[in-house]
């Protein structure tokens, strides 16, 4: 029972004795409510807590104070921290925490910022003298790009195009300054990012033609993307005119170089302690027959390129714009702008117009132009107006002078010398014996012998005769000059046996029937091929053969109702039995003798040639030589 109910007990009570019991009861509940053991007043309770007793309240507050003594003792006291004291897994220190004057005293060797940010040095911080660059106006490197990936604008990552294509190219990071104006010659997805290379904006403008625009305010890099047929021609430059096209580049900045300068041409030969090679000479022929595109010619009207196995089409070839270039012979051909962009082309005969000059358009800075692939070996294009001789594409390292006389190579011709111990028999008609058109005589150099010199043959013979067929019988007087009979009697010493004759059996007093391949009769021009064929096999075992079919005229038909290509072609089926290669003259020669401005320059009767026309004639043959 609680102190309250015993009071109220005490003052209800009624007999004396209740009333003593109740004041009794009151008193112990309250000296119980103060100790459970003993004698204590109400402080020592409440002082006890929820221990039994006092002294075991005491007793523990002994051991706490104990522990608590021993973690502080443990603890470290403001001030006296050292760094063995910092557990260096808990976090990292940085240069904020570093002072002045320990930072000057890592500015040497130490390894912190061995490497310093990107444009972070001045030539005050370097320990020697620097040659000073600069980039040249185009700031686009192309040989620095990322082959097959795209610059996304929106968010300036770099990545494969979603479509799989191929013909996209991400520029390198390239260093720009902020609110700065450029120009891109052409533009695609291009995109911004500051001195950390993090991601500003973008442009998603896509356009062939130049555009211009301001970096934002913080930028200090651009990647652009460029497409595969841009790739040559791009050009990012400082300013908001688009100029002429200029390569990247890394030049020395004037004046970066201080001493003496060497003057051109003042070191002459007689100070040097070794003798030096001639510079190098670039060739004249801007044409590269390595760089071409098999099977295919310029259509002149488009600039694009169309199927034919005669030709070859040329690459893109650097141009001036209004200048006169001349060709050795001239086919369909097409003019581009800076961007390879067709501009116009010009249109001649099917198989070539022969040698003459033509003006580019004015805004053209390409050419591309069909090749004959007989003509593959002697095409030439050069600036001006005047065409000169043949040189391949290219550069002579070493000048013909320099090397002895055992081992000299003729760089700049068409053809290595490697000839020098072999001998030729031309047999033929009036075309191997060098009948100059017009004029009935022979002219100085009959195309055996521009062969001769172009291979540096020992020698040659020149069985060419006016009028000489290739079948007859001269007992029975058919044919004239057969060649199928006088084959016997050339030198049985030759490298080379080159017969090249048929148009007098199409079309002479002395024409001969066509026969057909089965024919074994000297009297049918089948027949005497046959049995040529297997003569010359017989006679010269060790020896290279070849035909050349008979050029154009301009009589194609004869009395018979028979044209010369049947001829030409009866060449082409018999050797092709015999294996005897065929310079197939008749089909792409260039001898163009049905187009009035050729045939007054270089066949004025119509079937033989000037002596202009036997030089480009003794060319091919050259290169056939070689080539068999």
């Amino acid at each position: 029972m609680s102190i309250m109910e015993n009071l109220n007990k005490i003052k209800s009570a009624v007999f004396g004795k209740d009333v003593r019991q109740a004041i009794y009861d009151a008193i112990k509940e309250a000296y119980d409510d103060a100790s459970s053991n003993g004698n204590a007043n109400m402080e020592v309770s409440i002082a006890r807590g929820t221990e039994p007793n006092l002294n075991s309240r005491l007793d523990k507050i002994q051991e706490v104070g104990e522990k608590n003594t021993t973690e502080l003792a443990e603890k470290l006291t403001k001030g006296e921290v050292s760094v063995l004291d910092i557990d260096k897994n808990k976090g990292k220190l940085d240069q904020t925490y570093m002072s002045e004057e320990f930072l000057q005293q890592m500015a040497g060797n130490t390894p912190i910022n061995a490497i310093p940010a990107e444009y972070s040095l001045t030539t005050k911080q370097l320990a020697f003298i620097p040659v000073l660059g600069e980039i040249g106006k185009n700031l686009f490197n192309k040989d620095t790009v990322e082959k097959d990936k795209f610059v996304a604008w929106h968010n300036g990552v770099v990545g494969s195009p979603l479509d799989g294509s191929t013909d996209y190219n991400a520029s390198d990071w390239i260093r720009v300054q902020p609110n700065t104006t450029y120009t891109l010659k052409s533009i695609h997805q291009t995109a911004f990012y500051d001195a950390d290379k993090v991601y500003i904006s973008g442009i998603d403008t896509i356009s062939t033609s130049p555009h211009t625009f301001t970096t934002p305010a913080n930028c200090y890099y651009m990647r652009t993307t460029v497409k595969d047929a841009y790739l040559n021609t791009q050009q990012l430059e400082l300013g908001s005119v688009s100029t002429s096209y200029e390569s990247y580049q890394l030049t020395l900045k004037e004046n970066s170089v201080k001493g003496t300068h060497i003057k051109e041409g003042e070191i002459s030969k007689s100070k040097l302690n070794f003798d030096p090679f001639e510079p190098a000479k670039k060739s004249v022929n801007l044409f590269n027959k390595i760089a071409i595109t098999q099977d295919r010619y310029v259509a002149w009207q488009s600039g694009a390129l169309a199927t034919n196995t005669s030709y070859v089409a040329s690459d893109y070839i650097a141009v001036e714009p209004s200048t006169d270039y001349s060709f050795s012979n001239r086919f369909q051909m097409a003019w581009y702008d800076v961007n390879k962009v067709y501009i116009s082309g010009n249109l001649f005969a099917t198989m070539g117009e022969g040698p003459g000059s033509v003006n580019s358009p004015s805004g053209a800075y390409f050419l591309r132009t069909s090749v004959l692939k007989t003509d593959l070996d002697v095409f030439q294009v050069e600036k001006g107006s005047i065409l000169s001789e043949y040189e391949p594409f290219g550069v002579d390292f070493i000048s013909e002078s320099q090397l002895e006389s055992k081992v000299k190579i003729k760089l700049n011709q068409a053809i290595t010398n490697n000839f020098t111990d072999k001998t030729a028999n031309f047999i033929g008609d009036s075309i191997t014996f060098g009948y100059e058109s017009g004029t009935g005589s022979r002219v100085a150099k009959p195309y055996p012998t521009i062969v001769k010199e172009l291979l540096g043959l020992s020698s040659i013979n020149n069985y060419g005769i006016n009028g000489s067929t290739i079948a007859g019988d001269t007992a029975t007087s058919k044919g004239y000059e057969p060649i199928v009979e006088r084959y016997i009697d050339m030198s049985d010493n030759a490298d080379f046996v080159i017969v090249a004759a048929g148009t007098n059996d199409f079309g002479s007093d002395r024409r001969v029937p066509l026969g057909t391949i089965t024919d074994t009769v000297n009297t049918t021009f089948y027949g005497a091929l046959n049995n040529l064929c297997e003569g010359l096999v017989n006679k010269y075992l060790n020896s290279t053969i070849f035909f050349t079919t008979p050029l154009k005229r301009t009589t194609m038909t004869n009395a018979e109702g028979l044209n010369l290509e049947q001829f030409a072609n009866a060449i082409k089926e018999v050797c092709a039995k015999y294996s005897i290669p065929v310079l197939d003259l008749y089909n792409v020669s260039g001898f163009h003798v049905n187009v009035t401005s050729f045939k007054d320059l270089y066949a004025p009767d119509g079937l033989h040639g000037t002596q202009a026309w036997y030089e480009i004639q003794g060319r091919k043959v050259a290169h056939f030589i070689k080539a068999v």
